[in-house]
């Protein structure tokens, strides 16, 4: 019977959950235990070097990659890295979220990059980028490269330069 310290058969993690506890790294579902989602991976995906700069409004890929990620919302945050002594700026435009894909192990946003004057913190141009991704509802996440703000997989972005007609 279901509160007797042992899952026995007719009893699962959704009807019993005192005796058919999930593991920490497992969620019920349906009352099956199924691993949660773990993102193992975030990077950028450009057409430029690594390193390079592209210019405000280029399409950028956020890539990540995962396990047991099938359907899961993944929301992603967009930051502009800073010294030591300064806090990392929110981008004002931010990417939105997508569901990880029912098969495979990689997902990606599609992103049109922005430029932000990077003028805090003794800074300079062009603005540095790294990315969040979060799992919806979890604590399960995974941040793109962010190691210095000379760090090469950063994202750098120039600001679009309009010229004249004369």
């Amino acid at each position: 019977y279901c509160g007797d310290g042992e899952c026995e058969s007719g009893e699962n993690c959704l009807n019993c959950e005192q005796d058919c506890k999930c593991s920490s790294n497992q969620e019920c579902s349906a009352g099956t235990c199924v691993n949660l989602c773990d993102l193992t991976s975030a990077s950028w995906n450009y057409s430029t070097p690594v390193g390079s700069s592209i210019v405000s409004g280029t399409p950028v890929r956020l890539n990540i990659l995962g396990t047991n990620c099938a359907g899961k919302t993944i929301n992603f945050a967009v930051f502009e890295k800073d010294g030591a002594l300064n806090p990392d700026d929110s981008v004002s435009i931010s990417p939105s979220s997508i569901t990880f894909p029912s098969s495979g192990t990689n997902a990606y946003l599609l992103w049109n990059s922005v430029y932000t004057p990077d003028t805090d913190g003794g800074q300079s141009d062009p603005p540095e980028y790294y990315f969040r991704a979060s799992v919806s509802g979890y604590s399960e996440s995974i941040t793109s490269s962010n190691n210095g703000y000379d760090d090469p997989l950063l994202l750098k972005v120039n600001q679009r330069v309009t010229c004249g007609n004369g």
